[in-house]
């Protein structure tokens, strides 16, 4: 059974094309436009690997984890985002993000 990567991402076009190159890599797919519609379908820790969006709308990546219901996932995170810094990557490492 192939490796589950849920891809939490509000834009479409970066869901999409993950989603493929993962595909072709052999893992399961499953994306998400924001973090309550991931919880309503993983609302516990199931051990898929999450790819999270530092910059949505609702919530971010990293509010997510800090909050009850993401430090109750133990599973890899790796977080995205276009505009890193070494105080977001220290924050992130901190969280438990996969560095």
């Amino acid at each position: 059974m192939a490796q589950t990567v849920c891809i939490i991402d509000d834009d479409q076009g970066v869901r999409e094309s993950t989603g493929m190159l993962l595909s072709i890599c052999g893992y399961e797919v499953e994306d998400y436009e924001s973090i309550p519609q991931f919880l309503r379908v993983h609302p516990s820790d199931d051990g898929a690997i999450i790819l999270l969006d530092q910059h949505m709308p609702q919530q971010t990546g990293l509010e997510f984890l800090e909050s009850d219901e993401g430090r109750s996932f133990s599973a890899r995170v790796v977080l995205m985002t276009g505009q890193g810094n070494s105080k977001l990557r220290e924050r992130a490492l901190r969280d438990g993000v996969a560095g």
